[in-house]
């Protein structure tokens, strides 16, 4: 069997692997941007979701007037927030939501150690 004549950039007489290094370094970086972008991607939010300043001015006259839902034991701030995104903004809207609603939305924002079972009591309490 005749082999071909080596390539002279590869095994020429002293020349450096640095064809070789450079090769092996853009196929390592490749996938490794590949992730960085794919992991950036998650950290964004959905396009659905985004809201422009003009957006967020014109809907804020329509909100109603909003309880401080963090007087209810369990609710702090981060809470309050989620239950603000899904329309919960007052103690009446608060103590008519069902408790099955309130853990759903929990499990959901992946908040598992708040208990809602008597968050609807605390705001009818508080209601009056």
């Amino acid at each position: 069997m005749i082999l071909p004549p080596p390539n002279p950039i590869f095994h020429a007489e002293g020349s450096s692997n640095r064809p070789v290094w450079f090769l092996l370094g853009f196929v390592m970086a490749v996938p490794v941007a590949v992730l960085w972008w794919l992991v950036g991607r998650q950290n964004e939010p959905a396009t659905g979701h985004k809201q422009t300043t003009a957006s967020v001015k014109t809907g804020a006259a329509a909100l109603p007037a909003s309880d401080d839902l963090t007087r209810i034991s369990g609710i702090g701030p981060k809470l309050n927030t989620l239950l603000n995104e899904h329309g919960i903004r007052t103690y009446a809207q608060l103590a008519a939501a069902p408790v099955a609603r309130l853990s759903a939305l929990l499990e959901e924002a992946g908040l598992y150690m708040a208990d809602p079972s008597d968050w609807p009591d605390q705001a009818r309490a508080l209601r009056r």
